[in-house]
């Protein structure tokens, strides 16, 4: 049985917010590239 605790919950919201910052580090390279483009 899967037991939600303090430390899942820190390590799943540690998880999200570093696949976001991941997503808005490569977004940020696009609209960089796009910039330089035009």
């Amino acid at each position: 049985m899967h037991q939600i605790c303090r430390v899942c919950d820190e390590c799943y919201s540690w998880k999200r917010n570093s696949l976001f910052s991941l997503t808005r580090l490569l977004y940020n390279k696009k609209q960089a590239k796009k910039k330089i483009e035009e």
